[in-house]
Protein backbone atom coordinates (compact mmCIF):
# COMPACT_ATOMS: atom_id res chain seq x y z
CA UNK A 1 0.00 0.00 0.00
CA UNK A 2 1.58 3.46 -0.95
CA UNK A 3 2.23 6.19 1.78
CA UNK A 4 -0.52 9.14 1.88
CA UNK A 5 0.71 12.58 2.08
CA UNK A 6 -1.95 13.52 4.56
CA UNK A 7 -0.85 15.33 7.24
CA UNK A 8 -3.28 17.96 9.14
CA UNK A 9 -2.10 20.16 11.84
CA UNK A 10 -2.93 19.54 15.17
CA UNK A 11 -5.38 22.16 15.99
CA UNK A 12 -7.11 20.49 12.77
CA UNK A 13 -6.49 17.39 14.41
CA UNK A 14 -8.39 17.91 17.09
CA UNK A 15 -11.40 19.77 14.80
CA UNK A 16 -11.83 16.58 13.10
CA UNK A 17 -11.97 14.43 15.94
CA UNK A 18 -14.22 15.89 16.95
CA UNK A 19 -16.10 16.16 14.13
CA UNK A 20 -16.01 12.14 14.04
CA UNK A 21 -17.40 12.14 17.68
CA UNK A 22 -20.20 14.60 16.47
CA UNK A 23 -20.94 12.40 13.39
CA UNK A 24 -20.62 9.46 15.03
CA UNK A 25 -22.96 10.06 17.75
CA UNK A 26 -25.89 12.10 15.70
CA UNK A 27 -25.07 11.41 11.68
CA UNK A 28 -23.94 13.79 9.14
CA UNK A 29 -27.23 15.84 9.85
CA UNK A 30 -25.71 16.77 13.27
CA UNK A 31 -22.28 17.89 11.60
CA UNK A 32 -22.53 21.72 12.09
CA UNK A 33 -19.47 24.03 12.55
CA UNK A 34 -21.12 25.14 15.87
CA UNK A 35 -21.32 21.65 16.69
CA UNK A 36 -18.14 20.53 15.80
CA UNK A 37 -16.37 23.86 17.99
CA UNK A 38 -18.63 22.88 21.06
CA UNK A 39 -16.90 19.17 20.68
CA UNK A 40 -13.87 20.37 20.74
CA UNK A 41 -14.33 22.76 23.43
CA UNK A 42 -13.04 25.59 21.04
CA UNK A 43 -14.37 29.42 20.66
CA UNK A 44 -17.93 29.59 18.20
CA UNK A 45 -17.18 30.23 14.77
CA UNK A 46 -13.26 28.37 14.99
CA UNK A 47 -14.26 25.41 12.90
CA UNK A 48 -15.38 27.96 10.05
CA UNK A 49 -12.29 29.83 10.59
CA UNK A 50 -10.41 26.40 8.91
CA UNK A 51 -13.31 24.80 7.17
CA UNK A 52 -14.96 28.13 5.79
CA UNK A 53 -18.39 25.73 4.31
CA UNK A 54 -19.98 22.58 5.08
CA UNK A 55 -18.67 20.81 1.99
CA UNK A 56 -15.10 21.91 2.99
CA UNK A 57 -15.75 20.14 6.54
CA UNK A 58 -17.18 17.05 4.84
CA UNK A 59 -14.59 16.71 2.75
CA UNK A 60 -11.74 17.00 5.67
CA UNK A 61 -13.35 14.55 7.62
CA UNK A 62 -13.75 12.54 4.61
CA UNK A 63 -9.47 12.89 4.16
CA UNK A 64 -9.14 12.36 8.01
CA UNK A 65 -11.46 8.94 8.28
CA UNK A 66 -9.63 7.65 5.44
CA UNK A 67 -6.56 8.49 6.39
CA UNK A 68 -7.33 6.60 9.93
CA UNK A 69 -8.08 3.51 7.98
CA UNK A 70 -5.94 3.36 5.39
CA UNK A 71 -2.67 3.81 8.61
CA UNK A 72 -4.87 0.69 9.92
CA UNK A 73 -5.38 -1.51 7.07
CA UNK A 74 -2.06 -1.02 6.32
CA UNK A 75 -0.69 -2.19 9.41
CA UNK A 76 -2.49 -5.22 9.16
CA UNK A 77 -1.63 -5.80 5.45
CA UNK A 78 2.47 -4.94 5.20
CA UNK A 79 3.09 -8.52 6.88
CA UNK A 80 1.16 -10.50 4.48
CA UNK A 81 2.87 -8.80 1.01
CA UNK A 82 6.18 -9.98 1.79
CA UNK A 83 4.74 -13.66 2.48
CA UNK A 84 5.44 -16.44 -0.44
CA UNK A 85 2.21 -18.02 0.91
CA UNK A 86 -1.07 -16.99 2.72
CA UNK A 87 -1.55 -18.41 6.31
CA UNK A 88 -5.40 -18.32 6.55
CA UNK A 89 -5.17 -18.19 10.31
CA UNK A 90 -3.08 -15.16 10.26
CA UNK A 91 -5.26 -13.35 7.86
CA UNK A 92 -8.41 -14.40 9.54
CA UNK A 93 -6.62 -13.15 13.03
CA UNK A 94 -5.63 -10.02 11.80
CA UNK A 95 -9.00 -8.97 10.06
CA UNK A 96 -10.85 -9.98 12.82
CA UNK A 97 -8.78 -8.32 15.20
CA UNK A 98 -9.29 -5.04 13.26
CA UNK A 99 -12.83 -5.71 13.15
CA UNK A 100 -13.51 -6.24 17.08
CA UNK A 101 -10.98 -3.16 17.11
CA UNK A 102 -13.92 -1.14 14.88
CA UNK A 103 -16.36 -2.71 16.92
CA UNK A 104 -14.55 -2.19 20.46
CA UNK A 105 -14.22 1.76 19.33
CA UNK A 106 -17.09 2.28 16.41
CA UNK A 107 -17.17 6.06 16.11
CA UNK A 108 -14.52 5.76 12.96
CA UNK A 109 -16.74 2.84 11.75
CA UNK A 110 -20.15 4.57 11.43
CA UNK A 111 -18.34 7.65 10.18
CA UNK A 112 -17.11 5.28 7.49
CA UNK A 113 -20.73 4.45 6.87
CA UNK A 114 -22.26 7.58 6.86
CA UNK A 115 -19.59 8.90 4.62
CA UNK A 116 -19.58 6.05 2.21
CA UNK A 117 -23.45 6.61 1.16
CA UNK A 118 -22.82 10.52 1.31
CA UNK A 119 -19.97 9.34 -1.37
CA UNK A 120 -22.15 8.05 -3.84
CA UNK A 121 -24.00 11.52 -3.74
CA UNK A 122 -21.34 14.03 -3.92
CA UNK A 123 -18.48 13.83 -5.91
CA UNK A 124 -15.86 15.60 -3.84
CA UNK A 125 -16.42 13.38 -0.75
CA UNK A 126 -15.80 10.48 -3.37
CA UNK A 127 -12.76 11.53 -4.52
CA UNK A 128 -11.33 12.30 -0.18
CA UNK A 129 -12.81 8.93 1.11
CA UNK A 130 -12.19 6.51 -1.63
CA UNK A 131 -7.99 6.26 -1.96
CA UNK A 132 -8.70 4.11 1.29
CA UNK A 133 -10.79 1.68 -0.24
CA UNK A 134 -8.85 1.72 -3.74
CA UNK A 135 -5.65 0.95 -1.44
CA UNK A 136 -7.23 -2.21 0.35
CA UNK A 137 -8.32 -3.53 -3.30
CA UNK A 138 -4.51 -2.89 -4.02
CA UNK A 139 -3.42 -4.62 -0.67
CA UNK A 140 -5.48 -8.16 -0.99
CA UNK A 141 -4.89 -8.30 -4.83
CA UNK A 142 -1.77 -10.34 -4.79
CA UNK A 143 -3.13 -12.10 -1.93
CA UNK A 144 -6.22 -13.04 -4.41
CA UNK A 145 -2.72 -13.33 -7.15
CA UNK A 146 -1.30 -15.88 -5.25
CA UNK A 147 -3.88 -18.74 -5.23
CA UNK A 148 -3.72 -19.01 -8.97
CA UNK A 149 -7.27 -16.84 -9.53
CA UNK A 150 -7.73 -16.31 -13.27
CA UNK A 151 -9.07 -12.76 -12.24
CA UNK A 152 -7.39 -11.70 -8.88
CA UNK A 153 -8.56 -7.98 -9.07
CA UNK A 154 -11.94 -8.82 -9.50
CA UNK A 155 -11.74 -11.68 -6.60
CA UNK A 156 -10.16 -8.90 -4.55
CA UNK A 157 -12.43 -6.02 -5.70
CA UNK A 158 -15.20 -8.87 -4.80
CA UNK A 159 -13.95 -9.93 -1.40
CA UNK A 160 -13.70 -5.75 0.24
CA UNK A 161 -17.21 -5.51 -0.70
CA UNK A 162 -18.09 -8.49 1.53
CA UNK A 163 -15.77 -7.93 4.37
CA UNK A 164 -17.72 -4.12 4.21
CA UNK A 165 -20.76 -5.56 4.50
CA UNK A 166 -19.92 -8.00 7.46
CA UNK A 167 -18.64 -5.22 9.39
CA UNK A 168 -21.69 -3.14 8.87
CA UNK A 169 -23.60 -6.36 9.56
CA UNK A 170 -21.62 -6.94 12.60
CA UNK A 171 -22.47 -3.26 13.83
CA UNK A 172 -26.09 -4.21 14.59
CA UNK A 173 -25.41 -7.57 16.27
CA UNK A 174 -25.93 -7.83 19.91
CA UNK A 175 -22.10 -6.93 21.64
CA UNK A 176 -21.53 -10.15 23.26
CA UNK A 177 -22.51 -12.16 19.67
CA UNK A 178 -20.17 -9.68 17.73
CA UNK A 179 -16.75 -11.08 17.71
CA UNK A 180 -17.79 -14.64 17.22
CA UNK A 181 -20.10 -13.37 14.34
CA UNK A 182 -16.78 -11.73 13.01
CA UNK A 183 -14.90 -14.87 13.12
CA UNK A 184 -17.35 -17.18 11.61
CA UNK A 185 -17.77 -14.57 8.77
CA UNK A 186 -14.53 -13.77 8.37
CA UNK A 187 -13.56 -17.07 8.32
CA UNK A 188 -15.77 -17.96 5.52
CA UNK A 189 -14.29 -15.26 3.49
CA UNK A 190 -10.93 -16.04 3.80
CA UNK A 191 -11.29 -19.66 3.03
CA UNK A 192 -12.91 -18.42 -0.15
CA UNK A 193 -10.37 -15.59 -0.75
CA UNK A 194 -7.17 -18.25 -0.07
CA UNK A 195 -8.67 -21.24 -2.17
Amino acid sequence: MPERSYNPSPRMTGILDAAVRVTAAGGLRALTHRAVDREAGLPEGSTSSYLRTRMALLVALSEHVADQLHAQVRALMEPLASEDGVDEEQLTAGIVGLFVEWLDHPEVSLVRAELSLEAVRVPAINKAFSPWHDDLIAAATPIAARTGHPQPLRLATATVAAFEGILLSALGQPEDRRENYLREMVGLLVQSLIR
